[in-house]
């Protein structure tokens, strides 16, 4: 028989591509039904519930094929799995389904796994594995839509002081610091160079997610989380410009790489303080 804690592990990584079988969903039809709604203040329990049949919401109507519109059985919508034995195309028209479902999902997968590798059963388990998801989410939004929506952002500061008021990732005092000085920073950079060049580097949502990174790491995270997105973001830039011939001022969504750098730094915190103190 298996052991306990095997079975255990296998039903959370289950669970951890259920989750990002759920995300896929999100980044595919979040922005459309923004978009439909001008962006407007669309509240998120409207997103996930509202059924009129003239209204797309992240729960209605149930998975479908993004090109025939042919709705998908649960036997053909298995994360992971369904894609592999379909060979990546839908079972009735036969066309390509995008690879971006898969890559959601085994991102969510690894990235489960790693929080529950750092952690193991803590109390913080379950609201670091919410922020790891939202930040998936956003990543994958900006990436494909260019935007990170404030349906998302706002409520991840929100959620990162209550989380520091009951589990004390960080001190609260240093986790309110955080997100002022989270958005603050982006902001005043956003403004110089705006004055500067007339052209503006970086959106709104950025600022909102270093906020919330402030928010659930305080205000000491923000200079290496910086660091690991800045210096992510320009490899990403040389890599663009060596193979596609992109021009290094192309601009780039930011929002994946504060993501990266919130999560590097939260996995391998410890680490990071070891060399900084170092190099001090």
């Amino acid at each position: 028989m298996l052991d306990q804690g095997i079975v255990a592990l296998i039903l959370f990584l289950l669970f951890s591509l259920s989750i990002g079988s759920f995300l896929g969903l999100l980044v595919h039809r979040l922005p459309k039904i923004l978009e439909e709604n001008g962006r407007t203040n669309i509240h998120l329990l409207n997103l996930m519930f509202q059924r009129k049949s003239e209204f797309v919401s992240l729960t209605f109507p149930s998975s479908q094929c993004d090109l025939c519109a042919n709705p998908i059985p649960f036997s053909e919508n298995i994360p992971l799995l369904s894609f592999l034995f379909l060979g990546g195309k839908c079972a009735k028209c036969k066309r390509p389904i995008s690879k971006l479902y898969p890559a959601i999902e085994l991102v969510t997968l690894l990235c489960s796994f790693s929080v529950l590798y750092k952690l193991g059963l803590a109390s913080t388990l379950l609201p670091l594995l919410g922020l790891t998801w939202t930040l998936i989410a956003l990543s994958f939004i900006d990436l494909t839509n260019k935007f990170l929506p404030d349906q998302l952002t706002i409520p991840l500061i929100w959620a990162g002081l209550l989380t520091n008021v009951v589990f004390e990732i960080t001190p609260l005092p240093e986790a309110i610091l955080g997100a002022v000085f989270g958005y603050l920073s982006l902001w005043i950079l956003f403004w110089l160079y705006k004055l500067l060049r007339s052209k503006e580097a970086l959106g709104y949502g950025d600022f909102k997610l270093l906020s919330a990174m402030g928010a659930w790491f305080g205000i000491t995270a923000l200079s290496p989380i910086l660091l690991i997105s800045a210096l992510s973001g320009l490899v990403f830039s040389v890599y663009r410009f060596v193979s596609k011939g992109s021009s290094l001022k192309e601009p780039i969504p930011f929002g994946p790489f504060l993501s990266l750098g919130a999560f590097t730094f939260f996995i391998f915190e410890e680490q990071i303080a070891s060399s900084l103190a170092s190099l001090l």
